[in-house]
C-alpha cells in the first residue's frame, strides 16, 4: 500500500479471539513474554488499574498493599491471590454496631475521634438544658450491674399479664403442642396407604349430574326472622332449659332407611360401586386438608356397598374450637380443648331450637320426629359420580326459611367466643363496627369447622346458613351462661367460595380420593385416622370386631 507521498505500510495483523477479549496467547510477541506486569483485584477501580507513575493509594488492599517504605511501583504484590476464592455474591456480614461501639471505646479509637464519649456527653447535656423528661434515661450506665438489675423484671413477675409487656407469650416461641391421636393405634393394625393432605388441597374433581332427592324423613321448624335483628345493645340470652331436645343423630350403619336402601341398590346395581355416609361424614372428609386435630372414619365393605361411618363415642359431631389458630391448646382444664369443644356442640343444639319460631307449626316429613327429638329432617340423597359410582348421603336440615311466599332450607349454627384475650378481637366492641373483622378471625382461627358446615349445607340444598355470635357471660367469665350478640346470614354457595376460598371442585376431588382408594380395599373393616402432629392420613386394615368392645359389654351388663 502506498500513499500520495510514495511512502508504504506494511500490512497490519489482527488477531481475533473468539472466546472473550484482550490477546491470545498465540498472538503475544515473544519478546513480551515473561515481563512482569501488575496483577490487580477485580474489584479494583479503574484509577488503579490505569495508574502507570505508581502513584498509588496507601491504604491497605489486602495482598496487593503499597506501603510507604518500599518503592512506589505498581509491580510491588505480596501474596497471590487464589482465582477459586472468587465468589459473586458476597458473604459479607454486618457488624453489630453496638458491639463495635463497645470494642471501640475500649480501645480509644472513637475517643480520639470524637465518637463515642463525646457524643453521648454532647447528647446528655442537650436533654438536659431543652428538660427533656428522656434526659434522664439517657444517664443509666448500660455496664452497671445495680442499674440493669433495678429494672421490673417482666419475665419472672407472677402477676403479669401474659398478653402484654415485653415478654408478651407471642412473641417467644411457644411450647410444642403434644395430642393424641381419637383412637388407639393397636399392634395388630395394618397401615395401607397414608395421604398427604398437600396432595389433596391439589386434586380436582366434577359430579355427572345434580343430586336426586330419594326420600326425607323428620320434621322443621321455621326460623324467628327477629334473631336476625339483635344487635349488642339488645342481646338475647340463651336459653338454657333442663331437659333439651336431642337430634336423632344415629350412625350410617344403625340407619334403618339406610340398611334398607344398601339392600336395595345392590340387588338393583349390581356391577356399581354403591357409597352410604352421612353428611357430617362426608363434609368431614371433603374438608379434612384444612383440620389439625385428630380424627377418625370407618369404612366396612360388604359386597358392592361401602359404609363411611363413625365410632359410638366419637367426637366427629362435636364442632370443633380455635382449632386453626395456631395456638398451643390451654393448660387449664376448664379451657381445654375437649371442654371447649362440648360447650360449642350445647350452645349449637339449644341455639338450634330456640331460634325457630314459637307460633309456627313444623312441617312433618315421612314418620316425623320423637316428642323427646329436636325438630330435624333428614334428606336421602344420590349423587352419580360417574364410572358406575353412587354416592347416597344422609343429610341434615334444621329449619326452613320463608322468602316472601316461597320457603327455602337453611342450617342454623353457632360460633362461640370464650375469651377475647385468646383472640384479641372482643365482639362486644367489634360486632356492629367491624363485623367483617370479627368474621375474618373466626375463618382463621375455625376454618376447618366453618368449611365443615358450609359443605354439609351444600350437601343438603340449603339455601341460606345463619351463624349466631354467641358469648360467655360476664365476659367470658361465667361458661354456665352465654348471651346470643348478633346472627349474620349467608348463602353457602357464595359464602364458601368468597369468604373462605372454598373450592367445590376440591371438595369433590378429595372424596374421590377416598372413593377410589376404598374400593381397593377387601371386605371387611378399615379405617381412617388423622396424624395428631403431622397433615397426614392413614388406611387401616383392622379386625373386623375391633370397634365392637363398647356393644359386648353392654349386652353383657345387660
Amino acid at each position: 500500500m502506498e500513499t500520495a507521498s510514495g511512502n508504504s505500510f506494511s500490512d497490519l495483523l489482527f488477531f481475533d479471539n473468539p472466546l472473550g477479549w484482550g490477546p491470545t496467547e498465540e498472538s503475544i510477541p515473544a519478546k513480551f513474554i515473561d515481563v512482569p506486569h501488575a496483577q490487580y483485584r477485580k474489584t479494583d477501580s479503574l484509577s488503579k488499574v490505569a495508574d502507570n507513575f505508581g502513584s498509588v493509594n496507601t491504604k491497605s488492599r489486602g495482598d496487593y498493599t503499597t506501603q510507604m517504605f518500599h518503592s512506589q511501583t505498581p509491580f510491588n504484590t505480596y501474596g497471590t491471590e487464589d482465582p477459586s476464592s472468587f465468589q459473586f455474591t458476597s458473604d459479607f456480614k454486618k457488624k453489630n454496631l453496638r458491639s463495635s461501639a463497645r470494642s471501640n471505646k475500649d480501645s480509644g479509637t472513637w475517643q480520639q475521634a470524637g465518637g463515642y464519649k463525646s457524643r453521648q456527653v454532647s447528647r446528655n447535656t442537650r436533654d438536659f438544658n431543652n428538660k427533656n423528661p428522656r434526659g434522664q434515661g439517657n444517664n443509666r450506665n448500660p455496664y452497671n450491674k445495680n442499674q440493669r438489675d433495678s429494672r421490673p423484671d417482666y419475665r419472672n413477675n407472677p402477676n403479669r399479664d401474659p398478653n402484654s409487656g415485653p415478654y408478651k407469650k407471642n412473641n417467644y416461641r411457644q411450647d410444642k403442642v403434644t395430642r393424641d391421636t381419637s383412637v388407639e393405634i393397636k399392634a395388630d393394625w395394618e397401615v395401607i396407604e397414608s395421604i398427604d393432605f398437600a396432595e389433596l388441597r391439589k386434586t380436582r374433581g366434577e359430579i355427572v349430574s345434580d343430586p336426586e332427592t330419594i326420600k326425607e324423613n323428620g320434621s322443621l321448624g321455621y326460623y324467628d326472622n327477629s334473631f336476625d335483628n339483635i344487635e349488642i345493645r339488645n342481646n338475647t340470652p340463651l336459653v338454657r332449659q333442663g331437659n333439651e331436645k336431642t337430634s336423632p343423630n344415629s350412625t350410617t350403619t344403625d340407619d334403618e332407611i339406610i340398611r334398607e336402601m344398601s339392600l336395595e341398590y345392590a340387588q338393583k346395581y349390581p356391577d356399581y360401586h354403591i357409597f352410604f355416609t352421612t353428611d357430617s361424614i362426608l363434609s368431614h372428609l371433603m374438608t379434612c386438608p384444612r383440620s389439625v386435630y385428630s380424627w377418625d372414619v370407618i369404612i366396612r365393605k360388604v359386597g358392592n356397598a361401602y359404609f363411611f361411618d363413625k365410632r359410638e363415642d366419637s367426637n366427629l359431631d362435636l364442632p370443633t374450637v380455635n382449632e386453626t389458630s395456631g395456638l398451643p391448646s390451654n393448660q387449664n382444664e376448664e379451657q381445654s380443648a375437649e371442654r371447649l369443644s362440648m360447650e360449642a356442640g350445647y350452645i349449637n343444639r339449644v341455639f338450634a331450637q330456640q331460634a325457630l319460631s314459637k307460633n309456627r307449626n313444623t312441617i312433618n316429613r315421612g314418620d316425623g320426629v320423637g316428642e323427646d327429638e329436636a325438630p330435624v329432617l333428614y334428606r336421602y340423597r344420590k349423587w352419580d359420580l360417574g364410572d358406575n359410582n353412587l354416592l347416597i348421603v344422609r343429610c341434615e336440615v334444621n329449619c326452613v326459611v320463608e322468602e316472601g311466599t316461597k320457603v327455602k332450607y337453611g342450617l342454623i349454627k353457632a360460633l362461640n367466643e370464650f375469651d377475647p384475650k385468646v383472640t384479641g378481637v372482643d365482639w362486644r366492641q367489634s360486632l356492629e363496627t367491624q363485623r367483617g373483622t370479627v368474621l375474618a378471625t373466626e375463618i382463621k382461627n375455625n376454618a376447618h369447622k366453618l368449611a365443615k358446615w358450609t359443605a354439609s349445607a351444600m350437601l343438603g340444598g340449603c339455601e341460606w346458613l345463619k351463624l349466631g355470635y354467641v358469648s360467655r357471660g360476664n365476659r367470658g367469665m361465667n361458661a354456665g351462661s352465654h348471651v346470643v350478640l348478633a346472627v349474620q346470614s349467608w348463602r353457602p354457595l357464595e359464602f364458601g367460595p368468597q369468604s373462605m376460598g372454598l373450592s367445590i371442585g376440591n371438595l369433590w376431588g378429595v372424596w374421590k380420593v377416598f372413593m377410589e382408594l376404598s374400593k381397593g380395599l377387601k371386605s371387611g373393616t378399615h379405617v381412617l385416622v388423622k396424624d395428631p402432629a403431622k397433615g397426614v392420613v392413614r388406611l387401616y386394615a383392622v379386625p373386623d370386631d375391633a370397634f365392637e368392645e363398647g356393644d359386648a359389654q353392654e349386652e353383657e351388663d345387660a
